[in-house]
């Protein structure tokens, strides 16, 4: 009885866990009557909100009102929705990214623009034929949450499908590695290439 107990204990620990490991990414779907946006769930890795991991970063945020704000935060989340912390005078603010226009990041990897998306922000982490973004300012490739074909294409989230797309499937290497879905190793292939 008491190892059924634990058991049951461990998947509600884990279940109450899971649910803040994804970030909510939109996409566009084209219909005869207009593009309707929809979103997908993207996985995002837990350490994003381990501290050690996930240091506070010097940012610059331009609100939707065109004031503009310096802070110095942790990319933290709500529910589903990533936020940074803007501290003034004993008071504090939550800044979510459909309050903003953009959002700069001063780090070691020198300044990153970040873009409001539905849940985070896309922090640009590899420029290339694919360009790939990440919900976090760190120069990064393994964080990326969604992929851009060049610098005209739609940013779409990070999947399979929405890589083969892109890459197509007439390299072998490239199906192989789509099949077992090792998604960052195409993209590294595919920029080097081209």
């Amino acid at each position: 009885m008491k190892t059924s107990l634990k058991i049951l204990l461990l998947c509600f620990i884990g279940l109450y866990h899971a649910k803040g490991q994804y970030v909510s990414m939109p996409y566009s779907v084209p219909t005869p009557y207009g593009n309707v946006t929809m979103t997908q769930h993207i996985y995002m890795p837990t350490h994003y909100y381990n501290s050690n991991s996930n240091p506070k970063f010097k940012f610059v945020v331009v609100l939707k009102n065109d004031s503009v704000i310096e802070l110095k935060s942790r990319m933290l989340s709500e529910d589903i929705t990533m936020y940074v912390l803007y501290n003034e005078n004993k008071s504090k603010r939550k800044i979510f990214p459909d309050e903003t226009k953009v959002i700069f990041s001063n780090s070691i990897s020198g300044r990153i623009k970040g873009l409001p998306a539905d849940s985070c922000w896309l922090f640009k982490v590899k420029k290339g034929a694919i360009n790939c973004y990440s919900s976090v300012p760190m120069i990064d490739i393994n964080s990326t949450i969604a992929i851009q074909e060049g610098d005209t294409g739609k940013i779409v989230a990070l999947t399979k499908e929405n890589l083969q797309g892109i890459t197509g499937n007439d390299d072998e290497k490239i199906v192989r590695w789509l099949d077992k879905n090792k998604l960052i190793k195409v993209i590294e292939y595919y920029n080097e290439k081209n």
